[in-house]
């Protein structure tokens, strides 16, 4: 499942905002297992931190800046605690795909 999501990011905006506003959007409630990841300045892979500005991590310097939502955390035991279908369909697509 590919889409494509646009949000205002301020200066003063979180990572925890940021993530707050995608996990609204696509209303997903078991949010524990998922981050935001980026390409760093140096071309790495990098998850966003939470507790910090989105503006003042290494995110690589595009209009717009972009993001991907992705499994952050995976066990086999994991899927027994998320409750509607959707959400586990998503942990297990993610997974599936390798993204964890």
């Amino acid at each position: 499942m590919d889409a494509e999501l646009e949000f205002s990011v301020q200066p003063s905006t979180t990572g925890q905002q940021l993530f707050d506003q995608v996990v609204k959007t696509i209303g997903l409630r078991e949010i524990w297992f998922f981050g935001l990841q980026f390409v760093d300045n140096k071309g790495l892979t990098s998850w966003l931190k939470l507790t910090k500005k989105v503006t003042s991590q290494d995110v690589k310097d595009e209009t717009p800046l972009q993001f991907k939502f992705r499994v952050k955390f995976f066990s086999g035991r994991c899927v027994r605690g998320v409750n509607p279908r959707s959400d586990t369909a998503d942990v297990f697509l993610a997974s599936k795909a390798g993204h964890t």
